[in-house]
């Protein structure tokens, strides 16, 4: 996208907020601290710009992954050179993270090996509802760290301590937001991600399960065994939901309060990252699986050295798998950003919002059940938004129907296509 000013920039980012992924790297890039970060009113991140401070520097928008989409390889997981099945060597690592604990393991060992000198990880201390990038400069200090965080957070002041012997783990925006502002000399741990939510995600939660947002004392996405349950705990009560195949899920899914900007983004697979993980669907459920397994893309050449090394120090247990494999397991994730971006980037046109730059083929027509998916997507995203308070009294029972009879039509969709 061009822009006449920095100015044109962020008043377009505020009036189309499809357009921003709540990054936060606009604001921790910018040196003049002309850019702050603060929620809209359907509780997204975005950018405000005091054009008083402003140098005219651009970096702001040549670091943005909402404006430009632009994907090299449009299949498959992208670039790698080992994928693994992995989990922590250590009970209490394992145990505490989302599906294997081996970013627990491997922030961990790097810091007390000295490999980096501070990690930048996502942190609930402070507030269960709402977690923040948090700066951790030893091993003792991961552990608290642990498990999947899901509300999205944005990099902001914390992006200005990546640099050289320093350790991030990011979503595929932020990943990409870094490479895109040279910042290489970091190793960048990448998260598997189809969507992060707002805040406003646990709020429709209390009013499902009639508990108060204030009361909120903590929040474990995935309590127990593989793949878990959401748990929520306040002083009286304990709330726990089944993470697969509940209305969490399907509400999450069906991108209610996604960020806006997650149903243009292309990148499930984390592919601008050293090291990718996600989750370990598809593999047999043994009791290795339940007891946390984690899918691990080693894409550099120094993400393949940091895996080994830590493979024979034992740090992590693995074993090494197939692409066919990983893509078997999330073929939900990859029909949504990697077969069906440019359908929804086809939908925007015709309702007349700017596209990112992109290099998408959109001559493509959608079938009646293509587009009746993608309608449901931008319909719960876009167009709710028009009147967003619609959303906190959806009957959640309603949500979970539709949800899982879109999710059936993408089944159907791909054995048409012959997809995988």
């Amino acid at each position: 996208m061009k822009f006449e000013s920095v100015r044109d920039f962020f008043d377009t980012i505020e009036k189309y907020p499809h357009l921003c992924t709540s990054c936060g790297i606009c604001a921790g890039i910018c040196p003049t601290a002309a850019v702050k970060i603060v929620k809209n009113q359907y509780s997204q991140y975005v950018p405000v710009f005091e054009e008083d401070k402003c140098n005219d520097c651009n970096q702001c928008i040549n670091c943005c992954p909402g404006i430009d989409i632009t994907y090299t390889q449009q299949a498959g997981i992208g670039v790698f050179q080992k994928i693994y099945l992995a989990s922590s060597g250590d009970t209490a690592q394992r145990s505490a993270g989302s599906s294997g604990g081996v970013i627990t393991a491997l922030s961990a060992w790097m810091l007390s090996e000295g490999i980096v000198g501070k990690a930048i990880l996502g942190n609930s201390t402070q507030s269960a509802v709402q977690p923040e990038p948090g700066i951790v400069t030893s091993a003792g200090e991961v552990l608290p760290c642990s498990g999947s965080k899901y509300v999205a957070y944005p990099a902001c002041e914390a992006i200005r301590e990546f640099r050289e012997k320093t350790l991030i783990t990011a979503l595929p925006c932020q990943a990409r937001a870094i490479r895109k502002a040279r910042r290489n000399k970091g190793y960048v741990f990448g998260l598997f991600c189809s969507r992060a939510f707002t805040s406003d995600l646990i709020r429709y939660i209390c009013i499902q399960e009639s508990i108060k947002l204030e009361d909120i004392q903590t929040i474990n996405y995935r309590h127990g065994g593989w793949p878990g349950q959401v748990a929520i705990d306040t002083k009286s009560q304990q709330i726990r939901i089944p993470y697969n195949r509940s209305y969490f899920t399907a509400i999450s899914n069906g991108f209610f309060f996604a960020i806006q900007g997650c149903l243009l983004c292309p990148d499930y697979f984390n592919e601008m990252a050293d090291i990718s993980f996600g989750d370990p669907w598809g593999f047999k459920p043994d009791q290795e699986l339940l007891l946390g397994q984690t899918i691990v893309i080693a894409r550099t050449a120094r993400g393949v050295e940091l895996m080994e090394k830590a493979i024979a120090n034992k740090v992590i247990v693995a074993s090494e798998i197939t692409e066919g494999q990983v893509l078997r397991g999330h073929r939900s994730g990859s029909y949504l950003k990697k077969r069906s971006t440019d359908l929804r980037l086809r939908k925007y046109q015709e309702m007349g919002l700017p596209l990112p730059e992109h290099n998408f083929d959109l001559s493509r027509k959608p079938t009646l059940v293509q587009s009746f998916i993608q309608n449901y997507y931008i319909k719960n995203n876009v167009l709710l938004k028009k009147n967003y308070a619609k959303i906190f009294t959806a009957n959640k029972l309603v949500i979970f129907v539709k949800r899982y009879f879109i999710l059936l039509l993408q089944k159907i969709d791909l054995k048409l296509s012959h997809g995988h």
